[in-house]
């Protein structure tokens, strides 16, 4: 009897184990499903080779659409075992987000961190505060808030096409749709939440980008999405505010006149 009461209790233990690792609520179908395995070409001039994996998606987060009408050649993996073999084998981009099962489940530290430390680009995203250890790779930390749902920058490159410079978030069927940032080592934050939490992080000497939300959740999912691939190609630049403008005509125009003011009051 104490045998199978044991047993019933690891069971139900499993159970409980196996259910915490997925994210996913209900039974929404997968939208990469029809995806993977298919090279989707570029639909503009060539801009290289991006190599995607996305675990799980409710919905079309747009992402293979925005990287093909951007030039790249997309190669969806099957899996992450799929995934860390390419990517071992270079590629111009990597975009990996870890949206239902934790990254740490499959996805190589070791191979990410070759790739980054030999100046690979390379977007990454998780529901997961278990992925801490790949959170850190992308000079990133967890503030253990969760599920904001307004992102915005100040950052030109991020504000593109975005009115006001702000979008939300929505939650198509996650348990954690969204998770708060902190930028270490030289990390910088680009984006913020409503609370003041990081939800975008550049990294790695401008070739990493950590999100704090899931592909599938923004309210302009293509505009936000690209804006964040031409952020690794661009870099941030901070707009210039109106009245420094101002500043630097008035400072022109003194200049002007006080080299002219014998002409001018003569």
């Amino acid at each position: 009897m104490k045998k199978i009461f044991t047993f019933i209790i690891a069971c139900v233990g499993f159970a409980s184990l196996t259910f915490a690792q997925s994210n996913k609520v209900g039974s929404g179908s997968n939208f990469y499903s029809t995806l993977s395995s298919v090279s989707h070409p570029a639909l503009t001039a060539p801009g290289g080779n991006a190599l995607v994996y996305v675990d799980y998606a409710l919905v079309n987060d747009e992402v293979v659409s925005t990287l093909t009408s951007e030039g790249y050649t997309v190669t969806v993996a099957t899996d992450w075992s799929n995934f860390n073999t390419l990517l071992a084998g270079g590629t111009d981009l990597a975009v990996a987000f870890a949206q239902n099962s934790p990254a740490t489940g499959g996805l190589s530290y070791s191979t990410v961190e070759s790739y980054i430390s030999g100046g690979g680009k390379m977007i990454f995203a998780t529901w997961s505060t278990a992925d801490l250890a790949f959170a850190n790779l992308f000079e990133a930390n967890f503030t253990g808030n969760f599920n904001m749902t307004m992102v915005c920058s100040d950052y030109i490159s991020l504000k593109r096409d975005i009115t006001g410079g702000c979008f939300t978030l929505s939650n198509p069927g996650w348990t954690t749709f969204s998770l708060g940032l902190s930028p270490i080592g030289n990390g910088t934050v680009a984006a913020t939440y409503s609370n003041g939490d990081a939800a975008i992080i550049l990294g790695n000497n401008g070739n990493t980008i950590m999100l704090g939300y899931l592909s599938d959740t923004p309210s302009v999912k293509a505009t936000a999405f690209s804006n964040v691939t031409n952020t690794l190609t661009t870099g941030l630049a901070v707009p210039i505010s109106y009245w420094w403008i101002v500043l630097a005509f008035v400072v022109i125009a003194v200049g002007v006149v006080f080299t002219k003011r014998k002409v001018i009051f003569g």
